[in-house]
């Protein structure tokens, strides 16, 4: 299980061209680009992962990822726990 916190500055997109429409073809940075481009703003982002045990194409997860996926959303719930406790307390809420 890993926690990744991306550069926001590589969603920016290339010569001001909003990144292609098609959304089998976006990535995180072209996302975070049209994001940007249609006025949206982004804090911080925050990426939750874990390593695959295969690669090949198929259907469905293999047993290692199946069995993190209930501690990949405890750490998702957790993360934004904080996230949320942090926002509150920078708006003086308690």
């Amino acid at each position: 299980m890993f926690v990744i916190e991306p550069d926001l500055g590589l969603g920016t997109p290339l010569n001001g061209v909003p990144p292609a429409m098609n959304a089998h073809d976006l990535d995180p940075a072209s996302v975070l680009g049209l994001v940007r481009h249609l006025g949206g703003r982004i804090d911080r982002v925050l990426v939750v992962g874990c390593e695959p045990q295969q690669t090949d194409e198929r259907i469905g997860l293999s047993e290692p990822v199946q069995r993190a996926v209930g501690e990949a959303a405890r750490l998702v719930r957790e993360l934004l726990g904080g996230s949320r406790q942090s926002e509150m307390s920078s708006k003086g809420g308690s």
